[in-house]
């Protein structure tokens, strides 16, 4: 018999132990393939994950800008209505006091005018023209804006 034949032969349990080592070690290689290919396909979403937040983040930036931008817009336009009503409340407050003004000369007029009769009346009543009347010629050419 051939001293290789035997399981003791020392070749033999070395190459044992070597092909036990081998495949130990090619197992170990397969986990690490797989390790470096979940790695990779980690990394590959990392990589996609910051793109997409660098975009995010432009576009967070742009909106940012515009919203910035419409807040100073709308804060001019604020200021534009406080202005026009202010000009609104000065307008109202001077028509309010032209309307008393028109009131208080209707009311004039109105007093004017019922005196001049008076004056017709009593002139009528007491068997005179009342076209002899200082007053009254005085009276209508003021109504009508003239200086007597």
């Amino acid at each position: 018999m051939s001293e290789h034949d035997n399981d003791t032969c020392p070749h033999l349990v070395r190459a044992s132990l070597l092909e036990a080592e081998v495949a130990s070690l090619k197992a170990d290689a397969q986990l690490v393939v797989k390790h470096l290919g979940e790695a990779c396909a980690d990394n590959l979403r990392l990589k996609a994950d910051v793109v997409e937040l660098a975009d995010a983040l432009k576009l967070a930036s742009e909106v940012g800008i515009k919203v910035a931008d419409e807040v100073t817009r709308l804060k001019a336009e604020v200021e534009r209505l406080r202005n026009l009503f202010a000009d609104t409340e000065r307008l109202m407050l001077l028509d309010g006091e032209y309307e008393a003004a028109k009131v208080g000369t209707y009311a004039r007029l109105k007093a004017g005018d019922e005196m001049a009769e008076e004056i017709i009346g009593c002139y009528e009543g007491e068997g005179y023209d009342p076209a002899d009347s200082e007053t009254l010629p005085k009276w209508n050419a003021a109504k009508e804006g003239k200086q007597p």
